[in-house]
C-alpha cells in the first residue's frame, strides 16, 4: 500500500516490535503506543483524511490523560498526515478487546483538520 511507503509512518512503526494485532511504536517523548493501523479514508464530498487507530490502555473515564495521550500521538502522526496530503487527521483510541470467543471493544476518535491557513485544529 501507498501509505506505507512515506517516510513518517515507516519511522512511526521502525521503533517497535510486533505484538498480537498491533505494533508497538515508540514517540519522541518515549511513549510507547500500539498502533493497530494506518489509512486513507475517503468521503464522498471529495475530501480525504489519514487514519490511525491504536490501542490505549486509558479508561476512557480518565479524559484528561486520554486528551494527553491523544496530543502526544498527534504531534508525530501530523506530519504523516500532512505528507499524505490530507485534510483531517483521525486518531482513534481503541480499548484492548474484551472476551475469547466473541470480542468487543469501546472506541474514542478525535478528529484535527486543517484550516486554510494551514493551523491544526481538534474538532
Amino acid at each position: 500500500m501507498r501509505l506505507l511507503a512515506l517516510t513518517g509512518i515507516l519511522a512511526l512503526f521502525a521503533c517497535g516490535s510486533s505484538g498480537p494485532g498491533y505494533r508497538v511504536s515508540t514517540l519522541s517523548s518515549g511513549k510507547q503506543v500500539k498502533v493497530i493501523n494506518v489509512t486513507k479514508m475517503f468521503f464522498s464530498k471529495g475530501d480525504t483524511a489519514l487514519i490511525l487507530d491504536y490501542q490505549t490502555d486509558i479508561p476512557f473515564t480518565d479524559k484528561a490523560a486520554l486528551n494527553k495521550e491523544v496530543d502526544d500521538i498527534w504531534s508525530a502522526f501530523k506530519n504523516d498526515v500532512e505528507k499524505a496530503n490530507v485534510k483531517s487527521g483521525v486518531i482513534r483510541a481503541n480499548e484492548a478487546p474484551k472476551g475469547t470467543f466473541i470480542q468487543t471493544k469501546n472506541q474514542f476518535g478525535f478528529v484535527f483538520t486543517r484550516a486554510e491557513d494551514g493551523s491544526w485544529s481538534r474538532k
